[in-house]
């Protein structure tokens, strides 16, 4: 049974290849929503707030099973810019995985995760030409 990590993974690269690639895609489990994971994307193509969540969303919907899209709390799509993405990319370096890590303090989002599930991040991500 391929696991909800592997088929968002394979989501992410899909989605890269089509459209260019993130600078983030992890999931993160928060203590406060149990067994639930946040998706949390950035990418220079990918519209922050609702155009762009509606849009991993869509994908997330048509790509996942029913019991994989109950694991997910939320979609959130971020600026390059979030302190999030900078943490991140600084201390992590690469694209395609799925590494997990437990826990995981953020100093800048001042926030502790359970766990996260990190496929891609990476700096300087160019736009994609149309």
């Amino acid at each position: 049974m391929i696991s909800l990590f592997e088929n968002i993974s394979r989501l992410e690269r899909e989605m890269s290849e089509a459209h260019g690639d993130f600078s983030l895609f992890v999931l993160f489990l928060t203590p406060e929503v149990h067994n639930r994971w946040d998706v949390v994307v950035s990418a220079p193509w990918l519209e922050p707030g609702h155009v762009g969540m509606k849009s991993v969303a869509d994908k997330l919907m048509a790509s996942l099973s029913k019991q994989d899209l109950i694991k997910v709390n939320r979609i959130a799509v971020i600026e390059e810019d979030n302190p999030i993405v900078e943490e991140m990319t600084q201390r992590y370096n690469m694209k395609h995985e799925c590494h997990h890590i437990h826990p995981l303090y953020l100093d800048l989002a001042e926030r502790e995760f359970e766990r996260a599930v990190l496929i891609t991040a990476q700096r300087d991500v160019e736009r994609h030409a149309a």
